[in-house]
């Protein structure tokens, strides 16, 4: 009895040595461990991320993933988004591994199925007017009257040139009977020159009569709208440019007849003069008339081409309008499809992982800009299309996503592009925020452990490597004016069409919005813009809002370079702040706390005002050496400061260490009486026996 007493004595001993050495709060630090989530992101651009500009951005898979794990989580992220993806395409894509260990899955799919059975290029054209013969016929009866009265303005235009040319011919067929006759007299004198000139003048006359009479007869046959009249026009237009020919030809001989006149060796008779000098007037007004005329006939037939253009678009717009129809009437089963698949995807996720949250989005209407007739086609189909999916995840215990209504009149600030259907950032950030309102309700946001003091590591013990975090660019892109855009540690920020950049800082917050404006204020007096000036709108999530870190600005300097200095606006004041700048290359660098405006200026006087401190204590001046060192020392002392205080409220803000760990030690101290007291009474029961 007595070596099980000493046995359980020293039992007793080792389980105190033990309880006392064992750190109580190793077992609850290891409760701190952050609980992991499987998210798989199936679907098409959208899934993918695809922007309006066809960049590919986070998406609204990616806005999920970082709100998860603002709520506390670590995310395990799938994308498998495929951009132009069809609802059989992603079936195609479902792995049934990741599947079985997936907790949330997001599917867009069918869009694509229905802008591949579209063509838009006729879409764009469809009008339902010509699906109706009597509107189609009245159409083309519209522009048969608006062409003939056109052609009919022309040809009596045309005719009334042609009745004056004529009546001149005539007179000048006259007048040449007359020239002949007077000339007889004097034949020994005239010229060969003239005699050929007169000659060709009665020639070309004959022809222009005979060519006259071809378009009398070719007028009298004209009907219009026939298929005659075309060509009947063509050969008006074609007789007025012979007869055009022909009046040149009795000009020319004219002028020879008038040079010729002047040589001959008698004195030509006035009435010979006149007779010539009424030929050459006669014939000008003539090529007047059959020129103007040659002008309307071809306008008319120009009409004639533009009626057959015109009907002929009638009809490729009917056939247009006949193919939108076929395709409308496709799309049903399309959308019967498009269900289907759907289906068939969450019904694939179900069978290998029953429990996982499946999250269905809504489409919203990617084609605004269409007008509002073909959205009356539009729209009830794509309602159509998220009604089916609607009904799928329904019935197979999906969450139904919508997004229609959050983008409705809201295109411009979602879907800036109008040739393209993808979102911006902000669009995916709304759909992204669609989801979470149903994702938070089966992962809302973990609450934070009381803080525990770290366990000692044992001097050899090597640190743990920290994990490393997702890939990050190495630079980011900004437009003046855009939207806001996220923003990483240690990247550099650049402006487009700018020399500005900002090198970020390493501890930057992640989830930092990034916009940059133009700076409009009014510069104070004596301060001349030697440079680029912005307005940085930096925002930071929630609990880092009045961070502060060491961003290393650069602005460009397009003025004087002599005196030019980085300037910040003081918003309280109202006016530019002095920060100075190292000048390299025409551009100025300078390393700032924070952000408003920053510009650069050069100033009558550019020497750095006096610090309060040296202003209320009048120092004598010091070497540069000593300054530097002292505004170093300085610098380094603040920081250990704020470095401290900052510590000192963290520390202020911890849970008393004692406070679970005194109810571990009550309980542990109870049994240890309660056994020690046990073991005594086993000890004297003993003894009284003996």
């Amino acid at each position: 009895m007595q070596k099980v007493m000493m046995k359980s004595q020293v039992w007793l001993i080792t389980l105190v040595c033990l309880l006392v050495l064992t750190p109580i709060t190793s077992v609850i630090a290891a409760g701190v461990e952050k609980e992991k989530v499987n998210y798989v992101s199936l679907g098409d651009s959208l899934a993918a991320g695809q922007l309006s500009d066809k960049t590919l951005g986070i998406g609204y898979a990616g806005n999920i993933v970082k709100d998860l794990e603002a709520n506390g989580y670590e995310v395990n992220f799938s994308n498998k988004g495929v951009p132009g993806a069809t609802s059989t395409e992603v079936v195609a894509q479902l792995n049934a591994q990741e599947l079985m260990n997936a907790d949330i899955v997001t599917i867009s799919a069918g869009a694509n199925d229905l802008l591949r059975a579209l063509d838009m290029s006729k879409i764009a054209l469809f009008d339902k007017n010509y699906l109706n013969p009597k509107a189609v016929s009245e159409m083309k009866n519209t522009v048969k009257i608006e062409i003939d009265t056109d052609i009919e303005t022309a040809i009596d235009m045309a005719e009334e040139s042609i009745v004056g040319a004529a009546g001149k011919i005539a007179t000048l067929h006259i007048t040449m009977e007359t020239l002949e006759e007077a000339v007889k007299p004097y034949e020994t004198f005239l010229s060969d020159d003239i005699k050929e000139a007169l000659t060709s003048i009665r020639n070309d006359l004959d022809h222009v009569i005979l060519k006259l009479t071809n378009i009398q007869e070719a007028k009298d046959s004209f009907v219009m709208g026939e298929e005659s009249s075309r060509e009947t026009l063509g050969t008006i237009s074609n007789e007025l440019g012979s007869i055009s020919e022909g009046i040149n030809k009795i000009n020319n001989a004219i002028t020879t007849i008038n040079l010729e006149i002047d040589k001959l060796p008698i004195t030509v008779p006035v009435e010979i003069v006149e007779a010539v000098e009424t030929v050459n007037n006669l014939s000008l007004d003539i090529k007047e008339n059959v020129d103007t005329a040659k002008i309307m006939i071809d306008d008319a037939l120009i009409k004639l081409d533009e009626f057959d253009e015109r009907i002929a678009e009638i009809d490729r717009l009917v056939v247009n309008a006949q193919e939108v129809q076929q395709m409308l009437a496709n799309l049903p089963n399309k959308i019967t499809e498009a269900g289907k698949n759907t289906a068939q995807i969450i019904a694939a996720i179900k069978e290998v992982n029953p429990e996982v949250q499946v999250y269905v989005l809504e489409y919203y209407n990617a084609l605004p800009y269409l007008s509002a007739e073909i959205q009356q086609f539009i729209v009830p189909l794509l309602i159509a299309l998220n009604d089916a999916n609607k009904a799928v995840a329904d019935a197979t215990g999906a969450i139904y996503i919508p997004t229609f209504e959050a983008f409705d009149g809201k295109h411009e600030a979602y879907l800036p592009n109008p040739g393209d259907i993808h979102p911006n950032e902000a669009g995916y950030r709304e759909i992204a925020d669609a989801f979470m309102s149903k994702i938070n309700e089966s992962f809302p946001e973990i609450s934070k452990p009381d803080p525990t003091p770290e366990e000692p590591k044992e001097p050899n013990e090597p640190e743990e490597e920290p994990r490393e975090s997702a890939k990050q660019p190495e630079s980011v892109e900004i437009v003046l004016g855009n939207s806001p855009v996220e923003v990483f540690a240690g990247t550099l920020v650049t402006i487009k069409d700018t020399q500005a950049t900002i090198q970020l800082p390493e501890d930057l917050p992640s989830g930092t919005m990034l916009q940059i404006m133009l700076a409009q204020v009014d510069i104070q007096k004596g301060l001349t813009q030697s440079g680029e000036a912005f307005d940085f709108i930096f925002t930071y999530p929630v609990g880092d809002e009045d961070y502060k870190g060491e961003f290393v600005l650069t602005l460009g300097v397009t003025g004087e370079h002599e005196g030019s200095s980085i300037y910040h606006y003081q918003t309280e004041d109202q006016v530019w702040e002095l920060i100075g700048g190292k000048l390299e290359e025409g551009k100025l660098t300078a390393t700032v706390s924070h952000f408003s405006m920053y510009g650069v200026f050069t100033s009558e006087k550019t020497t750095e005002p006096p610090s309060k401190q040296e202003s209320s204590t009048k120092e004598k001046p010091i070497n540069d050496d000593q300054g530097t060192a002292d505004k170093e020392e300085k610098e380094n002392n603040d920081k250990i400061i704020t470095d401290e205080e900052v510590k000192a409220e963290k520390e202020s803000q911890k849970l008393p260490e004692t406070a679970t760990n005194q109810y571990n030690w009550l309980i542990i101290g109870i049994l240890l009486v309660l056994m020690g007291g046990s073991i005594e009474f086993i000890r004297r029961k003993s003894a009284m026996m003996k």
